[in-house]
């Protein structure tokens, strides 16, 4: 699972870069209609004020347009994990778990992918990977093997969680070869 932990990170560090970019630019935005608040109040002749309010205007509405969206945050969890109750107590995912290695040396692994939030998450993608030493048993359903990705590697693709609490529920097989 650390591989898992690894994507997971880039991807949370990818997202962290691209908001600090996005307030800095509305920050740059800002100061720039700030400046053409203060021309206005320096321009004598009416046309010349008539203008300038129309710039600021287009000014104000680039920026509005430019702020960032509330974003969706998923949680991924084995099974079980505490629900929470909506407005009082938080969803509580599990992270860790030890699972039983069956007499065929297979585990059974179950999980979910979450939304907690009130925003639909879009065009998604996420992996699980195995550690090195074992195989999957057959290919979790749903999951596609990437070309050139390692065979412990599996992705899901184009999944929408609408808002708060819908989850996809997913399960795979592997083949344990630690001894």
């Amino acid at each position: 699972m650390t591989g898992l932990r690894s994507l997971g990170k880039a991807v949370d560090t990818a997202n962290e870069n691209q908001e600090a970019n996005t307030k800095q630019f509305l920050v740059a935005f800002g100061k720039l209609s700030r400046k053409v608040s203060d021309l206005q109040a320096h321009i004598a002749t009416e046309e010349f004020q008539r203008k300038l309010a129309s710039v600021q205007t287009e000014l104000q509405n680039t920026e509005r347009a430019l702020a960032p969206a509330p974003k969706a945050r998923l949680l991924f969890s084995f099974f079980p994990y505490d629900a929470g109750v909506l407005g009082s107590k938080p969803l509580k995912p599990t992270t860790d778990v030890t699972l039983p290695m069956s007499l065929d040396r297979t585990v059974h692994v179950e999980f979910v992918v979450l939304n907690p939030t009130e925003t639909e998450a879009k065009d998604g993608r996420y992996a699980i990977i195995i550690c090195d030493i074992c195989k999957y048993a057959k290919e979790p359903q749903g999951f596609t093997k990437l070309d050139g990705r390692s065979e412990t590697e599996r992705y899901f693709s184009s999944v929408k969680f609408q808002h708060w609490r819908s989850l996809h529920w997913l399960a795979w097989t592997c083949w344990c070869l630690r001894t």
